[in-house]
């Protein structure tokens, strides 16, 4: 499990002991590298950002299915928008065989249509969609 927010490192890491999980205090990007974390002050919700001088750990998504064995069975991504930035990898999605994801609609360059067409283009099907109002829950399988 990858955590990018120091405040919810404690809850999470003392939740995933009953199954035996590992986490990581990182979030998930394209690439390796730095970043910064900024908190939502309304929820619990906040968004990393790529930068060199960051105070948090930054893990490309190959990074992350390789210290998994190089495949994952299921993905679960809830990036508050950022997943964007992840499917500038698209490759690394083909080692996935189940993805689970909250998407939003962030970018103007970026649609629903464009991220089933991208996800497609690598080998996983739409296999449930939920919309709401500038984001929703998708579900891809091989």
């Amino acid at each position: 499990m990858y955590e990018p927010n120091p405040a919810l490192l404690g809850y999470l890491e003392s939740n995933v002991v009953q199954v035996s999980a590992t986490v990581f205090a990182a979030g998930v990007s394209a690439e390796d590298g730095r970043g910064t974390f900024a908190e939502n002050s309304m929820s619990m919700a906040g968004q990393c950002s790529i930068e060199q001088a960051g105070e948090i750990t930054i893990s490309s998504l190959r990074t992350a299915i390789d210290r998994l064995g190089g495949s994952v069975d299921l993905l679960k991504l809830d990036c508050e928008g950022a997943e964007w930035e992840i499917f500038a990898d698209l490759e690394s999605f083909k080692h996935v065989k189940m993805l689970r994801m909250e998407y939003q609609l962030t970018r103007s360059d970026r649609s629903l249509g464009w991220m089933i067409d991208q996800l497609e283009h690598v080998g996983l099907r739409l296999a449930r969609l939920s919309i709401n109002q500038g984001f929703g829950i998708a579900w891809f399988d091989r």
